[in-house]
């Protein structure tokens, strides 16, 4: 179920951009993300910190106060998310994102007791990643969403890769991903030099009108979760 590309959006050293919501010519603000708006978990220390005043360890396992999914995006990218119900693997589901709302298929489920124990038995790595909460099992509708979004998709990665040839750009558009309420498109690429993507940004957020991410291939991310997973 993991067979995709995998990527990573945390690293200090990892090359990721964003446009502002609006684009001001005459202020050209955008940002070089290295780590994500996320929750951070230590290893152990915050996972001991976490447990003060909640019920014993024993009790937590047989009644778990919220249960963690691996949700899993078109694009194999991977997230966990969190519901106070345990989810049929294969459903599709509505979670949190950024600034807004995304869709993808749960892959995995953890009890809270089986996700904390799985987290602190990673020793000597600080877990950088953002807990999404899921809202709610996704509809016909949005699934239908979905499946226009593929086609939306392959469009705007044309439109990328043309703009990327046309500058001589020193990088590879290797796919592109809506997020599900279509407030964000992210750019996956990979390139063996840093990029300066401020005059690409610029035509992107000209040509689609909404933020423009850019994020460079890694392997990291996908594999720490599954990691968790177990």
């Amino acid at each position: 179920m993991f067979n995709h590309p995998e990527w990573i959006s945390y690293h200090l050293n990892s090359i990721w951009n964003e446009t502002n919501e609006k684009w001001n010519e005459g202020d050209m603000e955008w940002k070089t993300v290295g780590v994500t708006p996320s929750r951070f978990i230590d290893i152990p220390g915050d996972i001991e910190t976490n447990k003060k005043g909640l019920p014993p360890i024993g009790f937590r396992a047989m009644f778990p106060g919220r249960w963690y999914s691996v949700v899993e995006f078109p694009s194999g990218r991977l997230e966990i998310g969190y519901h106070t119900n345990i989810i049929d693997l294969d459903t599709y589901v509505i979670l949190e994102a950024d600034r807004g709302e995304d869709c993808g298929k749960i892959v995995g489920n953890m009890s809270e007791h089986e996700f904390e124990s799985s987290v602190a038995k990673i020793r000597d790595t600080k877990i950088e990643f953002e807990l999404k909460k899921i809202l709610r099992r996704a509809s016909l509708d949005d699934l239908n969403k979905l499946r226009q979004r593929k086609k939306i998709e392959a469009e705007s990665l044309k439109q990328c890769k043309d703009l990327v040839n046309a500058r001589n750009l020193n990088m590879e558009i290797l796919s592109c991903e809506y997020q599900w309420d279509m407030k964000k498109i992210t750019f996956y690429f990979k390139s063996d030099r840093r990029i300066d993507f401020r005059d690409l940004l610029k035509e992107l957020f000209k040509i689609f009108k909404v933020r423009i991410w850019m994020c460079a291939e890694r392997r990291t991310n996908n594999d720490l979760i599954k990691k968790i997973l177990g």
